[in-house]
């Protein structure tokens, strides 16, 4: 099996805090800053050390 060794293969998310997104990033403005850059994110519980919700 080859090896993907190019940015264009992977996909990068941003790991932030449920608190964080509650409350920086379920505003309008910020909902349009993450959609016009292809922004992904991955919404993490740090106490449980759990994924709660991955965002493309």
């Amino acid at each position: 099996m080859r090896r993907c060794t190019s940015c264009a293969c992977k996909t990068l998310y941003l790991a932030i805090t449920k608190a964080v997104y509650k409350n920086n990033f379920q505003i309008k403005l910020a909902q349009t800053i993450l959609k016009r850059n292809q922004v992904n994110l991955l919404i993490i519980e740090p106490e449980n050390e759990a994924i709660e919700q991955w965002i493309e």
